[in-house]
């Protein structure tokens, strides 16, 4: 059943490639067969110098709230909601539930910030981590069987440059690949039923609106 679930998930990779001709990134790659990454207890903040080991490597840890321990929250704000109404109450989208978590909606929250603060876009944040490994780093308990690079996404689609969340939105299921994602048209994508959305706006910033849509399984 492995096997044939890692066959799935690698035919599903090779449509999750690449950035689209509007400022819409894709939700990126899928899982592999391989031994589980540390749990967020085994990765400690090295607070002397803002360093923390990840596979034996070392990596700056950008997100103030969280690692400052604010607790996460779903209280999301007018543009988050917009977002979430558009994902949840698209008619084509193929996951039967959804729920909000408040650790992805504060992780997602965190990221759209990150983005238009230090002014890049893509899954893959300045100090070298990816979102599989920012949520890991939260706290959340991702399956053992998702990518687990440190530049792993398995749970991520962002778009940026749009004023609202229809625009935003609309952008995305344009895109073939985000669509995967977002709609859950893929068994891989579908089985994730907890979201989080956030949502930034940095003047000054390449994009200026920038939208994180995370979705995730325990």
């Amino acid at each position: 059943m492995m096997i044939g679930k890692a066959l799935r998930f690698l035919l599903a990779a090779a449509l999750l490639l690449g950035l689209s001709a509007v400022p819409v990134y894709a939700a990126g790659a899928v899982p592999q067969l391989a031994p589980p990454p540390p749990t967020a207890e085994a990765v400690t903040l090295q607070e002397e110098d803002g360093l923390i080991p990840v596979s034996g490597k070392a990596f700056r840890l950008y997100m103030p709230m969280l690692a400052g321990g604010a607790a996460p929250t779903c209280e999301l704000t007018p543009e988050e909601r917009n977002m979430a109404e558009q994902l949840i109450k698209d008619p084509n989208q193929r996951r039967e539930q959804l729920r909000c978590s408040p650790l992805l909606a504060e992780v997602a929250r965190q990221k759209a910030i990150d983005l238009g603060v230090r002014d890049y876009f893509d899954h893959v944040n300045p100090d070298g981590l990816g979102p599989n490994w920012m949520l890991i780093l939260a706290g959340y308990p991702l399956p053992e069987y998702y990518f687990q690079d440190p530049d792993a996404n398995n749970v991520e689609s962002l778009a940026a440059g749009f004023l609202d969340a229809r625009s935003a939105w609309e952008a995305l299921l344009a895109s073939e690949t985000h669509r995967l994602h977002v709609l859950g048209e893929d068994p891989f994508f579908a089985e994730q039923i907890e979201y989080g959305i956030g949502y930034a706006e940095v003047p000054g910033s390449t994009y200026q609106y920038y939208w994180v849509i995370l979705t995730a399984k325990r």
